[in-house]
Order: structure tokens, then C-alpha cells, then sequence
């Protein structure tokens, strides 16, 4: 069983190949060919496959093979988990290897030496709540895979409800009985999702899921709030969910039963220029199209090291629903233990940010304010609206296809022209824009002199792109980047749109910025 992990761009269009190194010796090379549903992200791929014995496994290498240049390159692989079936007589043996990162080219992973699969066996009560909102009922088909401390299930079918004979309607909780199955210790998370298969109802809204362990007498509960739809909200018809017990979902699960706010979290991006360290209390209002908060102080002190030169700071609240987060407003106000004085050194009056990102966590929506402006601090009551223009509108999730688009960055072949930096890009469209998209790759050097280098990102469509804005930070260097051009394919049109540069970013540039905004040129 191979997991593709549930992170953007995690899936690979290359063929595999496996080879299993244990006590005896290495086993020759077993190559998984690719097809189109293979290795997709958050999808688990069952093969079946002969290797020499090798002994008591030890190691397990992987590559990636490559069909064409032009294919994603990297591959996200959370775990395999490979069956041993023996003679007859011998019990079936289970072997976790496990990784959680990015493979480039080729990796060796270890065995986990702690894993043992639980040969006892157990009857899982399914429960699953359909929200009680307009057409949230489904007719499809659903299917679900469990994992926990000693490893994952099998695809399951919610076929036979024990509740009502048509299952998944409005406000229902249905409740699906699988017996004799491997106990699979403490559950962690879940995958479900349905097939799309009904003509009229093939929009779920899933309020939760609910596992009982019908032997150790556990419950976990998944919260998921959320639709498995291909026409509605994110379009998605698989959902990711953690258990209550898992230490990434238990504190905003309890916070949400026990006093129904909503967790938000806040990332202050500070630009990379000079003398944009702030020492005053800073707050912040944010309005949504239900509420508007109250100020939600940001307690700078002395050694707290925050708010300082690009450097990115990330809070969490909790608040009463906002609704549709729509702009925020920013101030400052003296620490209580100073007098408020107003400063004489202009350099101490002024704050420089880049952008603010707000992420909803009780539906992982994200809004990004981009600011990119000096905010004096001199004036009293001085506010900050990041929304007062029409292209720093928030990002938001809209009802719109997922596109693969390739960025191609072409650095000049000048002397010095190439950077050690952290580069970023947004793309703007006539329908959106990416908000910030950080260009890395994991182990390799990038934006060298006369280099080529290609990135892949998954968004909701822009339509007609408009603009490309990039700019650089934490440069180790006082080297200059010379661009010469950057192009932007829809991967799934194919059109190519061309931004031309031919110029330095840095201390070459007309007036020292590092930052610049490109206009396009369509070439197909």
C-alpha cells in the first residue's frame, strides 16, 4: 500500500521503482508503472508484487523515473506498508515504512522498527451525521479508510445503513457495522469520499464521523463541517479528517463544542527593508460580513523577538464567527508601563509590512491582505485598512476549477546575475489572484546565472492573467538578480503567457527596490 500524502503538488506523473534491502541480501528492482490514478494526492495504491527474500527487511529504496521533463519532479510520500504473504502455514507479516517528505530523485527509507501490526481483531461501528442544511443529502456511493497506531484499513463501502434504508439524507445519523476487522489500535485520522456517481444528489455536506471500538469500548469523533461536492465550495469529494485525540484537531474540536467559537490564526509577514523593527503594542480589527472584532493586541516586549525584520510571526485567537472575512485595520498603542510619547527619529515612526495572512480554521479557508507600505505609527488612533484598493482585495476560495500552472523563471546570463534570496510571486488574473507563492525547491540552487528554473502550483483559475509581481528577501548577498523573462503555462489550456523583465533587482535597479511588478505578453 503506497500513501500519497494530502499536501499541495504531492503527486507524481513519473513510474516507480522499488527495492527492498534486509538481512540476507537486496532484491532486485520491482518498477510500478503509471497510470492516471496512481500516486495522486491523499490516494492510497494497492499492487501486488514479488521480491527475492531478503531476510528481515531492513530498508526500503525508492525512485523516481522520469517520463518527461516537462512532469512534476518531486513526489510526497507519507508511508508504504508492505504485506508479507508466506507459505500456508505462516502468518502474514506487516512492515511500515515510513517518511513524510518530499522524494526528488531517489530515497532510502527505513524500516519503522516500532511498528507492529495488531493481530487481533475487532467490530468498528461507523457513524456518519449529515449536516442539517438545504440539499446536503447524497445518493453516491461512499467509501472510507481508517488509520491508526498499527496501520490502515482497507477500503470500506458504506453500503447497508442499520438506521434508514436510504442513507445520507438530511439530519441523519447512519450507523454502518464492519466486524472482523484488524484492530488498529488508536485511531488517528480517516480518509472518506464518494464517487460522484449520482445524477441528481452528488452534493454531501458531512457534519461528522463517529468510530466506536466495539471491543476496547472507544469513540473517536472526526468533525468535518465541510461539502464533498465537484460543483460546490472547494469542489472536493474527498476529505481528509483527524480524530478528537489527535493533537492537531483536539483543542479546536473541545474550543468548538464548549463555547462555539471559531479558531482563527494570524501571519504577520514583515518586509525585508531596513529599519522596520516596531517595539509598540500592536492590534488588530478584523471585519467580516457577519461581525467585527474587537482589538486582538500583539504584545511586543523587549527579548520577544517579534515583528522584526523579515521575519514572519504567527498568532492564534479565538473569536464568535466573523462570517466572509472582508478587511482588517491596524494600530499600535504604547506598552502600560511607558508614557506615550511621540517619537522625533523618523526611523522609529514607521512599520513596514508586506502582507497579513488570516486563516479560518474551523473551515481552513485562508484571506490574505497584502500591504507592501510604510504605516507611520506617529499619528494617534492611525489605521490601516489593507482592502482601500481594488487589486489588495482578499484572496478567497471561489467556485472555480483547479489549474495546474507553471512558473519559468529565466535568469540572465550577465556577470552576478544570479541570487541565494528567498524569491516569491504573485499572479494576478482577471478572476483572482495566488496571493504570495513562495518559488523553492527542496536541495537544489536556484536562480543561478543563465539558469532555467521551473515550478508547478495548484490554484483556483485566475482567467486572463494580468500582472506578475516577484520580489526577493534574506538575501545572504549584495548581488543583484537579473531576470531576463518569466513565463506562466496553464497546464491545462496550455497557453503560455510571457512576463518580460530584462533587468536587475537590487542595488542595479533604477531606485534600489527589490520587488517589481510585470505586465504580460500572450504568445498562444
Amino acid at each position: 500500500k503506497i500513501n500519497t500524502g494530502n499536501i499541495e503538488n504531492s503527486y507524481i506523473d513519473w513510474d516507480i521503482s522499488l527495492k527492498l534491502f534486509g538481512t540476507i541480501d537486496s532484491s532486485s528492482e520491482y518498477i510500478i508503472k503509471k497510470d492516471q490514478s496512481y500516486f495522486q494526492r491523499s490516494t492510497i495504491n494497492v499492487f501486488q508484487c514479488q521480491f527475492e527474500d531478503v531476510g528481515i527487511p531492513i530498508k526500503l529504496r525508492v525512485r523516481l523515473l522520469p517520463l518527461s521533463k516537462y512532469s512534476q519532479n518531486q513526489w510526497y510520500l507519507e508511508n508504504i506498508q508492505l504485506i508479507k504473504y508466506p507459505n500456508e502455514n505462516l502468518r502474514e507479516e506487516t512492515y511500515l515504512f515510513e517518511l513524510n517528505d518530499w522524494i526528488e530523485q531517489e530515497r532510502d527509507i527505513p524500516i519503522k522498527k516500532d511498528y507492529k501490526l495488531s493481530n487481533n481483531r475487532t467490530t468498528y461501528r461507523i457513524i456518519t451525521k449529515t449536516s442539517d442544511i438545504d440539499n446536503a443529502n447524497c445518493d453516491s456511493n461512499v467509501f472510507i479508510i481508517i488509520s491508526g497506531q498499527y496501520g490502515q484499513s482497507d477500503k470500506l463501502e458504506l453500503k447497508y445503513s442499520s438506521t434508514y434504508i436510504k442513507k445520507f439524507q438530511r439530519n441523519h445519523e447512519d450507523i454502518f457495522t464492519f466486524e472482523n476487522l484488524i484492530n488498529l489500535g488508536q485511531l488517528n485520522k480517516l480518509i472518506i469520499w464518494h464517487d460522484d456517481s449520482s445524477i441528481l444528489n452528488n452534493s454531501w455536506h458531512l457534519e461528522y464521523v463517529k468510530i466506536d471500538d466495539i471491543i476496547t469500548g472507544e469513540t473517536y469523533m472526526f468533525i468535518s463541517n465541510k461539502w464533498l461536492s465537484s460543483t460546490k465550495d472547494d469542489r472536493k469529494i474527498l476529505r481528509e479528517l483527524f480524530s478528537n485525540n489527535h493533537s492537531d484537531y483536539k483543542y479546536k474540536f473541545n474550543s468548538l463544542k464548549q463555547s462555539q467559537l471559531i479558531l482563527y490564526q494570524i501571519e504577520i509577514y514583515n518586509s525585508d527593508k531596513l529599519n522596520v523593527d516596531i517595539t509598540q503594542y500592536q492590534w488588530i480589527i478584523i471585519q467580516g460580513n457577519n461581525n467585527t472584532s474587537e482589538k486582538i493586541f500583539i504584545k511586543n516586549i523587549i527579548h520577544n523577538n517579534i515583528l522584526t525584520r523579515g521575519q514572519m510571526d504567527k498568532f492564534t485567537f479565538e473569536y464568535q464567527p466573523l462570517g466572509k472575512l472582508r478587511s482588517i485595520i491596524i494600530g499600535h498603542e504604547e506598552p502600560d508601563k511607558y508614557t506615550f510619547k511621540t517619537y522625533e527619529n523618523y526611523q522609529e515612526t514607521i512599520w513596514n509590512l508586506s502582507h497579513i495572512i488570516i486563516t479560518d480554521l474551523s473551515t481552513d479557508i485562508k484571506y490574505e491582505f497584502p500591504i507592501r507600505k510604510w504605516i507611520d505609527i506617529n499619528y494617534d488612533d492611525y489605521i490601516f485598512n489593507s482592502t482601500n484598493k481594488k487589486e489588495y482585495s482578499i484572496c478567497q476560495e471561489h467556485h472555480r476549477r483547479i489549474i495546474n500552472y507553471k512558473i519559468i523563471v529565466h535568469t540572465g546570463y550577465v556577470s552576478d546575475a544570479g541570487i541565494n534570496a528567498n524569491v516569491s510571486i504573485i499572479l494576478y488574473g482577471n478572476l483572482d489572484n495566488t496571493g504570495y507563492l513562495q518559488l523553492k525547491q527542496n536541495g537544489q540552487h536556484l536562480f543561478q546565472c543563465g539558469s532555467v528554473d521551473e515550478f508547478i502550483f495548484q490554484c483556483l483559475e485566475l482567467g486572463k492573467l494580468t500582472k506578475l509581481h516577484i520580489e526577493h528577501y534574506n538575501s545572504m548577498s549584495l548581488s543583484d538578480w537579473y531576470i531576463e523573462k518569466i513565463e506562466v503555462i496553464n497546464m491545462h489550456t496550455n497557453e503560455i503567457v510571457v512576463f518580460p523583465c530584462k533587468q536587475s533587482l537590487g542595488k542595479k535597479h533604477h531606485d534600489h527596490e527589490t520587488q517589481q511588478d510585470l505586465l504580460p505578453i500572450y504568445t498562444s
